[in-house]
């Protein structure tokens, strides 16, 4: 849980475009991963 929280910071640190160059973050799901990571925490 504690891993999944500090990759949930650094999502809300980076603008989409920067998401989009990481591992497995594809351009058009880049917008989502915050919001996917902050919901897979809560659930």
């Amino acid at each position: 849980m504690l891993l999944l929280r500090r990759c949930i910071d650094i999502l809300a640190e980076l603008p989409a475009a920067e998401r989009a160059k990481l591992p497995g973050i594809s351009a058009p799901g880049a917008a989502q991963s915050l919001a996917g990571a902050v919901v897979d925490r809560t659930v």
